[in-house]
């Protein structure tokens, strides 16, 4: 869901250093990461994917089961990156609640951000609406949704469940 083809870095929230890893190519996983050392075992990850230009784009791995806001989006270690994209395939029963403040805070300049997850996850959008549109990403369909003037998107893997 996250990465491309683009250069990788992992940083744990709470400290900014980069473990080493090696890849490997799963044909029904993709890319998967092995870590020299254990990865902070919190809930949360970044992984930055850069491109040639040193362009960055962090996706916040949420690992915690029954995650909430206090435990994701309200952590003062993530003013440090531009957050598009929130992973909820890896927890079970993630329940958010987002307002329009809370995605500019964590997208950067970018005001967008993709949330990926299932069934048993819930997003609760204070003062958003659901556009029209949809978008293909890695054979998914996400569901587009906006704050405001339509200066802030969210783009909500399908089957998640939003409350609006």
């Amino acid at each position: 869901h996250m990465l491309g083809d683009a250069a990788r870095e992992f940083l744990p929230v709470s400290r900014h250093h980069h473990p080493t890893y090696t890849t490997d190519t799963d044909p029904t996983f993709g890319t998967e990461f092995t870590f020299a050392t254990p990865v902070s075992d919190g809930t949360h990850l970044v992984v930055n994917a850069v491109d040639d230009a040193g362009n960055r784009s962090s996706t916040l791995l949420v690992l915690q089961d029954n995650a909430t806001n206090a435990g994701i989006v309200d952590h003062s270690g993530l003013a440090q990156f531009d957050i598009h994209a929130l992973n909820l395939d890896y927890a079970v029963d993630t329940n958010l609640s987002l307002t329009q403040a809370q995605v500019q805070a964590l997208s950067g300049s970018s005001d967008t951000l993709t949330i990926h997850g299932s069934a048993d996850d819930t997003v609760t959008l204070a003062g958003a609406v659901k556009t029209t549109d949809t978008q293909n990403i890695d054979g998914q369909q996400y569901d587009v949704y906006t704050f405001g003037t339509g200066e802030t998107t969210l783009i909500i893997e399908h089957n998640i469940n939003v409350i609006l």
